[in-house]
């Protein structure tokens, strides 16, 4: 399995491969470069990985998030008339594996999300079903943190959700992309997420009440969708409460583990 990073290294931004358990470098300027190469590694060099950072493996121009995807996290918080929702997370609140999620001082209930990211691979709008999965570059995971104080307000007003869901550092993106032939059946893979060791969430995607394929299809009806562009398929039940000096662990089967750490504004 490979798994394309985006990083610094002394400084100085690189996009590179995981591979055989061993970091390379590759020659391109960001991972949309990578992507539309086809994720192709010819020309990987051999890299120090001593001083190497990772950031969140794409810079996406928007985030498209997919709420009420998965039938207990809709029990778990009873929306009204449910079913999939869509709604979108500001560029600016990505971050990356090992960086810190700032809980900000208006909230006082900022709650954990884990969710398998879809990484879209090509332009494309009205997206019919049989045609999507060519739409998908690949996977990787992403935080959908929530201050569900503001959100439970917005629900209550019939307002939209985006500032409970848009501050800085509220999506986590990482560790890397692997690519869709790495992952044959996206909607059939365990994931978990810890707070201080503890399993908050334990699913798999097979309970998402729509796959992959379906969800890039839907949301193409309504915007078009642009290379490196994620979208969030939705969290499972066990969501809940993050405070200062908690350590959040995310792991999805095939795509890899994250670590954040959450810290008070």
């Amino acid at each position: 399995m490979n798994s394309f990073i985006s990083y610094t290294c002394k400084g100085v931004p690189g996009t590179g491969v995981i591979s055989g358990g061993k970091t390379y470098a590759l020659p391109y300027k960001d991972m949309r470069e990578c992507i539309a190469s086809g994720f192709d590694t010819t020309r990987k060099k051999d890299i120090n990985t001593g001083g190497i950072k990772l950031l969140s493996p794409i810079l996406p121009s928007k985030i498209v998030c997919l709420g009420w995807n998965y039938a207990k996290h809709v029990k778990e918080l009873k929306p009204a008339g449910g079913g999939p929702i869509i709604f979108l997370k500001p560029s600016t609140s990505v971050i990356g594996p090992d960086d810190s999620i700032i809980l900000p001082k208006i909230s006082k209930q900022v709650e954990h999300e884990i969710e398998l990211g879809i990484v879209v691979g090509k332009k494309g709008k009205d997206i019919s079903l049989d045609k999507a999965d060519e739409y998908i570059a690949g996977y990787t995971i992403i935080l959908d943190m929530t201050a569900r104080d503001l959100q439970a307000e917005a629900r209550k007003k019939g307002d939209p959700w985006d500032v409970c869901k848009g501050f800085d550092t509220f999506a986590p993106i990482g560790p890397g992309i692997v690519p869709k032939k790495y992952v044959p059946d996206a909607g059939r893979l365990a994931l978990e997420l810890k707070v201080n060791g503890k399993p908050r969430q334990k699913s798999n995607t097979s309970e998402m009440l729509m796959k992959p394929p379906e969800i890039v299809s839907y949301v193409s009806e309504y915007m078009t969708l642009e290379a490196g562009d994620v979208i969030a398929s939705g969290t499972p039940e066990g969501v809940g409460l993050v405070k200062d000096g908690d350590v959040i662990e995310s792991t999805i089967e095939k795509i890899g583990y994250m670590r954040n750490y959450a810290i008070n504004e």
